[in-house]
């Protein structure tokens, strides 16, 4: 299993998960973070549509994945994708996000796969 890490740049908390042909974006609620934050996320958050999800397909993305930021400080988001499910996807960017700020991170949204 291929793993895939990026540090994208800041620029979400929807409704519900934004699908492009089989994989999808759920964006959920930082846990932590300060309320001055809270508005760059969700633009963040926003920011990932359907032509973002199509590229990841296209470079053969199509299992779970999870970003996560800096809970304490400002800092790129770093995004994990090709796990087995959720759960894994989610300890393993919490762990790199960790290792990459040397700080707690948070969970702002998971890739899934579409059904």
């Amino acid at each position: 299993m291929k793993k895939f890490v990026l540090a994208l740049g800041f620029t979400i908390v929807g409704a519900g998960p934004i699908l492009a042909d089989g994989l999808a974006f759920e964006a959920v609620a930082p846990q932590g973070i300060s309320f001055d934050r809270a508005a760059n996320i969700k633009a963040f958050q926003e920011s990932i549509g359907p032509a973002q999800l199509a590229a990841m397909e296209e470079q053969g993305y199509k299992a779970y994945g999870a970003i996560a930021i800096p809970v304490d400080k400002a800092g790129a988001p770093v995004t994990m994708v090709d796990f087995a499910d959720k759960a894994e996807a989610e300890a393993e960017v919490l762990a790199a996000c960790k290792q990459q700020t040397g700080g707690a991170c948070t969970v702002i949204g998971y890739f899934v796969p579409g059904s």
